[in-house]
């Protein structure tokens, strides 16, 4: 997760996150520890281990970020114990392994984005064998509720359609899109339920599957789901995104229902409710069921993050398994550009041969050379 300037200093703030991450850290870095961290951002909780005493943190972060770290380490007195590693976690390969890894990668949930799978990779590659890991645990809960306000902006600009225009289209969009939204616990229409814990010392897949299910005791109307986490950054350590804590820069979850729910005391609310990764985003899934008290479904709907992202029918042709691709001319002059990073020739080299090689693709040599070195961002090593 790519975060602002304000987000990061949001999250140094005084506060639950940050007093339950100094905690944890307290208790398990010792003199003489390893440690490393993975998404270090500005390097804050580097810069902290090796003040609590850590011989040596690997601080990992794949944006530009790393170099406020950099300078918050020099800046503290620390940078001769922090090294600072400008990558992804999974491509980088370290001389030896830790006692204590950190990490914060989650987004409003943390079944976001490559989190579990950087987890995964960190503790099988660069953390001894029963090493520390912080978060411990994220709990991730689920609640029924009633927000028409959030259900109105996001949903019913759609409905009911301006006079003459058919918006369900659009409106199927919208309802298969869950967005953030922090809920207040009043409005929660039943009590939470924790859909599945994710420990981090054990976890082996990113994805989930779990069926969720209430029995209304509070009767009115439901317009989807709140969810939020609850974590455990070590065993005396914690705290919760969610309504019963102040709101943090992660933000809360809204899944909307298809329609607004009537709910009646004694109803049943059943929902299959899905996470996959793939790629590099979460698919998601929550098909819901509302039953009666005399066994009669009321309702039931079927929801996916699938169908809230317009795709083109050309563009699902490109991704399927028989399709034969042939590069674009966009796709030529950048096969040029990254076959001549050969750690021989400099960019301005570079750029001029793909400049001779495609006259009409640039219109001075200005624009070659920024072609090439947003190329070779992207794909060449440091050295």
């Amino acid at each position: 997760m790519t975060y602002s300037v304000p987000n990061y200093g949001r999250m140094i703030e005084p506060g639950p996150r940050l007093e339950a991450y100094v905690k944890a850290m307290e208790d398990v870095i010792e003199p003489g520890s390893v440690v490393v961290e993975i998404g270090t951002g500005t390097g804050f909780f580097a810069v902290l281990a090796a003040r609590l005493g850590a011989d040596r943190v690997y601080a990992i972060e794949p944006e530009e970020s790393i170099q406020v770290g950099r300078e918050m380490a020099r800046a503290n007195g620390v940078e001769d114990r922090v090294t600072f590693l400008h990558g992804l976690s999974t491509e980088i390969e370290l001389d030896e392994r830790a006692d204590v890894l950190i990490s914060d990668l989650r987004g409003a949930l943390p079944l976001y984005g490559t989190h579990i799978p950087s987890i995964m990779d960190a503790r099988a590659r660069h953390l001894k064998p029963g090493g520390a890991i912080l978060p411990l645990k994220d709990a991730i809960r689920v609640a029924v509720a009633h927000d028409p306000k959030s259900y109105r902006e996001h949903v019913e600009p759609w409905s009911p359609a301006p006079e003459g225009f058919a918006m369900e289209p659009q409106r199927q969009r919208a309802v298969n899109s869950w967005f953030v939204q922090r809920v207040e616990r009043r409005h929660l229409r039943t009590d939470p339920v924790t859909w599945v814990e994710l420990e981090y010392d054990s976890i082996d897949s990113p994805d989930v599957e779990q069926p969720i299910l209430w029995e209304v005791e509070r009767a009115g109307t439901a317009h989807g789901l709140s969810v939020w986490f609850d974590a455990s950054i070590g065993p005396d350590a914690a705290f919760t995104t969610g309504p019963d804590g102040p709101e943090l820069v992660y933000g809360s979850a809204f899944f909307p229902f298809e329609r607004p729910l009537d709910l009646r005391a004694g109803d049943r609310l059943h929902v299959d409710m899905r996470a996959k990764l793939v790629g590099e985003d979460y698919t998601w899934v929550w098909n819901s069921s509302l039953v009666g008290t005399d066994g009669e479904e009321r309702a039931a709907f079927e929801q996916s993050t699938m169908r809230g992202s317009p795709v083109t029918a050309e563009r699902l042709r490109q991704r399927a398994g028989d399709f034969r691709p042939a590069l674009s001319d966009d796709g030529r002059v950048d096969r040029f550009i990254l076959g001549r990073m050969d750690g021989a020739r400099s960019l301005q080299q570079i750029a001029t041969d793909v400049r001779e090689e495609f006259p009409a693709s640039f219109e001075s040599a200005g624009d070659a050379l920024t072609r090439v070195a947003d190329l070779s961002v992207r794909y060449s090593r440091a050295t």
